[in-house]
């Protein structure tokens, strides 16, 4: 390690013998022990100790002076003497040893510093202590021998060069390391936040004695307030309610990683955060007690990649996008899992292409509230089936559609509210409100079972449902066909009196009645114009000797009394 020390950190103030800023003062930094002046040691403007600064060094109102701006000093050394003069060359102190000034130590670029867990340091808070003050522009390893270890505490792995500094246990047999925190652990194992960044964490094993709880749901790896965390190939953790996760816009990066026994999500990307766990495995995710347990997901706004993953034994799915959030999940395998395969909710996206879903206790595919799974190669043996029934938009023979997976296509409004059809022009159909209802309308188009005739049935519990068709005011009705109107049905005010048409069983004719609030109604029928008849259908004799025995009594179109001459 090259070692140097920062002689004015944060630009400290040199004061002359009346306590006042040194101005235009010398400064000589030696070797320790020695006469400053006369054995200097080389001295350097940046942490890089690439720009020398020569010597003495002046100061302005109590600043080391670079070119006329503050500066700070460092230098290759691990101790020093120092004397500082006034402007006059009068001594205003001499130290053989400068504990005094603060210390800062670089490790160059291209140099790499190990720190020994425990042989040096009692554990990686105690050298991560060590080291806050570093200016590290080559690596750091703290380098944790086999062992366990029991935390009770949080290791936050903030660091201004974190970037550059490696947690390594035992990279080729990483159950050799086991950090193992409480049975009801209070904090996150190791985390990074507040934009923070650790440079990687591999070779160790994160446990806990029993699986946590909901009343315990801390993370064994986080990175949260847009922070980034690297792992490598050999990190194993069990127990932990959350394995690793990405939380508030945060990264990261977790190849190969196996995660067990987690309890709500074992790998998850929370809040506008990414996730890459390429060739990760998140077994048995489950807390049943709260209908929870995710292998992998992505959460409201966030990204996960994963391909070559697996997930197994998961309580309600191996995969999951929720909430607006993707999955790139190309050729993963997620089977026998106690929910489904993969599951997209709420806007949650899944490309999955070469991927397979199998023998699952729910479905292999499962999309609830506008999800969406693509490419998924084999979907075999699930307990419920390939997929459940969701609607989905697409265009079909060029026109936007709105269609179900399978079965029936359901759309639902709250509470009382209708439901509306528009095209360009505006309202064209509506669904009303009816409270309670115990009965509906069914559309039918014309097929084999309907003698290709197009159907409206009434249908509901009760055993017999009229059926009703109601016009506004005064409006009519009207039935047309191909050749125009058939018929009509017109409306007069105040309606009292009405008819009735009623069919009959087999040997009795059907009926045409009058019927209403009025205790006498008549029936009228008027043909259109003078000369005009009403035709009867019914057979007749043409034969003039029958005797007369009665009459029907009618009216004509005057109203007035007519007599029917009844033949024997």
């Amino acid at each position: 390690m090259m070692s140097a020390l920062s002689i004015q950190p944060a630009y400290q103030i040199f004061t002359d013998a009346d306590g006042q800023p040194l101005d235009g003062g010398y400064v000589w930094i030696g070797k320790a022990d020695l006469d400053p002046q006369e054995h200097p040691i080389a001295l350097y403007w940046d942490v890089n100790l690439t720009i020398p600064a020569s010597q003495p060094i002046r100061t302005i109102n109590g600043y080391l002076s670079n070119a006329g701006t503050p500066g700070r000093v460092y230098a290759a050394e691990s101790s020093y003497s120092m004397r500082v003069q006034d402007k006059n060359g009068r001594q205003v102190y001499s130290s053989p040893s400068a504990t005094g000034f603060a210390l800062g130590t670089v490790v160059p670029a291209g140099q790499t510093v190990t720190l020994h867990v425990p042989a040096s340091y009692a554990d990686v808070k105690d050298a991560f202590d060590a080291i806050r003050s570093w200016v590290i522009l080559g690596t750091v390893e703290i380098k944790i021998a086999d062992g366990v270890y029991n935390w009770t505490r949080n290791q936050n792995c903030n660091h201004t060069y974190g970037n550059n500094i490696r947690v390594i246990g035992n990279q080729s047999n990483p159950n050799n390391v086991v950090i193992r925190g409480p049975v009801n652990p209070t904090f996150d194992m190791f985390s990074v936040s507040a934009g923070h960044t650790l440079g990687l964490i591999d070779g160790i094993s994160i446990d806990l004695p029993i699986k946590a709880t909901l009343a315990n749901n801390f993370t064994a790896i986080l990175a949260t307030q847009g922070s980034t965390l690297i792992t490598g190939q050999n990190i194993i953790i069990n127990n932990w309610y959350y394995g690793i996760a990405a939380r508030d816009g945060s990264y990261v990066y977790c190849p190969n990683v196996r995660v067990s026994n987690a309890g709500d999500v074992g790998i998850w990307a929370f809040c506008g955060s990414t996730i890459v766990a390429n060739g990760a495995t998140s077994d048995f995710a489950s807390d049943t007690a709260n209908n929870y347990g995710f292998g992998f997901q992505a959460e409201f706004g966030s990204t996960l990649v994963a391909t070559n993953a697996k997930a197994t034994g998961c309580y309600k799915a191996g995969f999951a996008a929720l909430s607006n959030s993707t999955l790139r999940v190309h050729n993963c395998e997620s089977y026998a899992n106690v929910g489904s395969g993969f599951l997209s909710w709420a806007g949650g996206q899944i490309e999955a292409w070469g991927s397979s879903s199998h023998d699952n206790q729910r479905y292999g595919l499962e999309i609830a509230e506008y999800g969406n799974i693509i490419g998924i190669t084999t979907n075999t043996n699930n307990a419920l089936g390939k997929a459940n029934s969701f609607a989905y938009f697409d265009v079909s023979t060029g026109q936007a559609r709105v269609a179900s997976s399978r079965g029936p296509l359901r759309i639902d409004t709250v509470g009382t509210s209708g439901i509306y059809f528009h095209n360009g022009e505006g309202l064209q159909f509506s669904i009303g409100n009816s409270t309670a209802p115990t009965s509906r309308l069914e559309v039918r188009g014309g097929g084999v079972d309907t003698g290709d005739q197009p159907m409206l049935n009434a249908v509901g519990t009760a055993a017999d449902i009229s059926i009703r068709y109601d016009a506004k005011g005064d409006g009519n009705h009207y039935f047309n066909n191909g050749n125009g109107l058939m018929f009509a049905i017109k409306a007069t005010e105040s309606i009292a009196n009405r008819l009735e048409v009623v069919g009959t069983k087999t040997g009795e004719s059907p009926h045409i009645k009058a019927v209403g609030s009025d205790p006498i109604i008549d029936l009228a029928l008027y043909p259109k114009g003078n000369g005009s008849y009403i035709k009867l259908g019914a057979g007749y004799f043409t034969t003039t000797d029958a005797p007369i025995v009665g009459y029907i009594s009618i009216k004509d179109n005057n109203g007035v009394v007519r007599k029917l001459a009844v033949i024997a």
